[in-house]
Formats: C-alpha cells, structure tokens, sequence
C-alpha cells in the first residue's frame, strides 16, 4: 500500500510542478512551439513548432508581419498575416481584426486579400496552405505583455 501511496503522492507532484511551469511559461503547449515576443509593441503570441525555418518576422514600428520565406523569395510575397497596433480604427475599415485595446492602442490582425503564394508549384502551395491553416489558432494565442524588452 505505501508503494501505491508514494507513486500518487509523485503523481500529484509532477502535475502541480508542470501546471506551474505552464503558467510561467516554461512549457509550450505542444513540444517545440515557440513564443514570439514584441516588446516594442507589448505583446506576445505562440507559433507551432511546424513553422520553425519557414517564416520570418517582419518588424516596423506599428506592427510585424509573419511571411512564409520560401514564397517570398518566389516573388509571391508570402505574407500570411500580420499583427498592426493603430490609435484608431482604421484598420478594421481594410478588414482587419480587432483583438483588444490598451492604453490608447488598438491591436489587430490583418490578414492577406490576394494570392501570396506561387500556384503554379505544388510544394510551394502546399506549404502556405498548410501554414495558413495555423493562423487561426495561432491569433487565439495573442496576449498582452511580452516577456522579452527590446
């Protein structure tokens, strides 16, 4: 019976340490996921290990943009969406969404209206395709406050 005792007393233990280290961030929610942190623009949000070499952010001073490398560099632009920060609510007159506001911002996110990636390869579509399916997913993971200054 004390051996039973002892794995459940482990048990609970590794489960309060690793609901820990979730809530400060010390564990992704899927092996490999990495965070993307702006603190120029105080937020943060997490991208699927699936996009690791496949993407670069794009950073200026009222938002960034995620593009998909490979289609850029086809000439397609690759843009997949983009996170922008306006004092107003322009943005949502181009058919961006608004995710929140603080302290006078207002944060968005804006997704492509044309083709941005090249048709005419399979691989090359594939890939979008694929990464575009994340997005969704991805924008729900947006948060306030970043964990990194830059």
């Amino acid at each position: 019976m004390s051996g039973k005792k002892s794995i459940g007393v482990l048990l609970a233990a590794a489960i309060v340490l690793i609901t820990a280290l979730a809530a400060v961030g010390g564990v992704s929610a899927a092996s490999g996921d990495t965070t993307y942190n702006n603190g120029n623009l105080n937020f943060s949000l997490t991208l699927p290990a699936s996009w690791a070499g496949l993407y670069r952010a794009e950073e200026s001073s009222d938002g960034v943009a995620f593009i998909n490398i490979r289609n850029e560099k086809a000439g397609c632009g690759g843009h997949l969406f983009g996170i922008l920060v306006a004092a107003d609510t322009g943005p949502a007159e181009w058919g961006a969404k608004e995710l929140t506001r603080d302290g006078g911002r207002i944060y968005y996110a804006s997704f492509p209206s044309d083709v941005q990636y090249e048709h005419n390869n399979a691989s090359l579509t594939k890939e979008y395709a694929r990464m575009q399916k994340d997005i969704g997913s991805i924008v729900k993971t947006f948060r306030l406050g970043s964990s990194t200054r830059r």
